[in-house]
């Protein structure tokens, strides 16, 4: 009976944590509700998710929470770097695919300042902070004490999945994609045991989706370097969810996420080997 105990006292910590974690979100932005600051919210929750992360990590399960894969190393700054190319690739590649297919009409957007852009980029740094400390660092890490490695990754997936339904405009292929995401986000963890790496990709991702394409970031409308009008299917597009909630958005996604997982795979052969 004990060693059952142990083998899922974790996996009910990790929902613990995670409960906890969205009714403190909800309180932030119920208390911020009428400010239009949005990186004040975005601080005010990565300041409330690393002393809820110091709370479950230093004083529970004493650990520190850099054990989640935040300490900071010569590689580490390789993978921030890596992890942002790989955001980059996919969301351009999404981009290129909808103008080529004349889906989306641009134009340069000559109101962008460089204030705001960097506004953008503290701003989407800290979500991808926040959602990669919170699902990729503590919840997929205490799953992964409880279950085989498939399964946490596929249930840490799935509810980061099930969250973003509260976003506007979300649609099930944009479920279908942020779930795909988390897999992808997911074996990046797993195969460098660090959280840098989809740090990376996830900021980059979000970034150039909104504040360089111009695209709706998971529902939200925010303004780029290009004026973006999307046009065409929603299915197709992702409509106001964005490229998040399309068919090429999910391809793009399942592509790269087969890629990566067949890349570590060899990489793990070849080690083997030697």
């Amino acid at each position: 009976m004990k060693g059952k105990n142990s083998i899922h006292h974790p996996a009910m910590r990790a929902f613990q944590f995670l409960a906890i974690w969205i009714f403190g979100v909800i309180s932030i932005s119920i208390i911020l509700y009428h400010t239009s600051y949005t990186v004040l919210y975005e601080f005010s929750t990565a300041v409330y998710t690393f002393i809820l992360c110091y709370v479950f990590c230093n004083v529970l399960d004493r650990k520190s929470v850099l054990d989640l894969g935040l300490r900071l190393r010569k590689t580490e700054v390789i993978n921030l770097i890596l992890g942002i190319l790989i955001g980059v690739f996919m969301i351009t590649a999404i981009f290129l695919i909808e103008w080529g297919l004349k889906l989306v009409y641009i134009e340069v957007n000559s109101n962008i300042d460089l204030n705001y852009l960097i506004y953008g980029i503290l701003t989407f740094f800290l979500v991808a902070l926040v959602e990669e400390t919170v699902f990729r660092g503590y919840f997929l890490q205490r799953l992964l004490l409880s279950l085989d490695e498939k399964y946490a990754i596929f249930l840490s997936s799935v509810t980061f999945g099930i969250l973003h339904f509260f976003n506007p405009n979300v649609n099930f292929l944009g479920f279908m994609m942020i779930s795909t995401m988390g897999v992808l986000l997911g074996l990046c963890y797993l195969e460098t045991r660090s959280l840098y790496l989809p740090i990376g990709l996830h900021f980059a991702w979000n970034y150039f989706e909104g504040f360089v394409y111009g695209f709706p970031v998971s529902g939200r409308e925010i303004e780029g370097l290009f004026l973006t009008k999307v046009e065409g299917p929603a299915w197709l597009t992702g409509g106001a969810f964005g490229p998040e909630g399309s068919f090429i958005g999910l391809t793009i996604a399942l592509l790269v996420t087969l890629a990566v997982f067949y890349y570590f795979k060899s990489q793990k052969i070849a080690s083997d080997k030697y």
